[in-house]
């Protein structure tokens, strides 16, 4: 029920109210029965004023740009973003017009979309990725404008390599000197020393266990 219809089954029910011929019924101002009548009227009238105004609205929208139809322009890039403004993750959905196929160009990889939902349908989220950049070509220019992102890999001819001819040099006798090992100090069991009770200080007098901050 709109406005009007509920005005009008109010004004009813007042009316039957004031009928009823009995000692519990209730008192009616006539007045206010035929200013809820009243306002109904009005509503009506001003309800269909503005469907009517919505109508001529929506009509003038769709004959908008009819004259601006006869150079029709292609979508043919998408530049999406997922993040904060100052922050976030970009990539790219570009339109193959010769393979008639979208592809989507994130970082490093390159992958052929196979939903366009993806594209064109919001994802669900409270951070989901938008679309900040939209690129648009003209339709009979199009193939002389733009054309997909590809790589052609070019494979680099192997170096030519030479033959070197090696010789056998002798070392000098006097720098042919034994290497000699020595097996690290182990103090015997008991003779270990402790520096937890022990100030170390160095040659000026700083101690350095408070030099360091912290206790050894």
């Amino acid at each position: 029920m709109d406005m009007p219809e509920i005005l009008k089954a109010t004004q009813a029910y007042l009316q039957n109210l004031s009928e009823i011929d009995d000692k519990d019924s209730i008192e009616v101002p006539p007045t206010l029965i035929q200013g809820i009548g009243d306002a109904a009227t009005e509503a009506k009238a001003e309800l269909e004023s503005i469907e009517s105004q919505i109508n001529d609205l929506n009509s003038n929208i769709s004959s908008q740009f009819n004259d601006l139809q006869k150079i029709p322009y292609r979508l043919q890039s998408v530049f999406i973003h997922r993040g904060y403004h100052n922050s976030g993750h970009y990539w790219i959905y570009i339109y193959d017009f010769a393979k008639e196929m979208w592809r989507k160009y994130n970082d490093g990889y390159v992958t052929e979309v196979k939903d366009l939902k993806e594209i064109f349908v919001q994802e669900p989220g409270d951070r989901p990725a938008t679309p900040y950049f939209l690129v648009f070509v003209r339709d009979e220019l199009r193939e002389q404008l733009v054309d997909s992102v590809c790589r052609n890999p070019v494979e680099e001819a192997p170096k030519e390599t030479q033959d070197v001819e090696m010789e056998d040099y002798s070392r000098p006798a006097e720098l042919e000197t034994p290497v000699a090992s020595y097996a690290p100090y182990v103090p015997e069991y008991g003779a270990t020393q402790s520096y937890q009770n022990q100030e170390c200080t160095s040659g000026e007098g700083w101690n350095n266990r408070t030099a360091a901050g912290h206790s050894w």
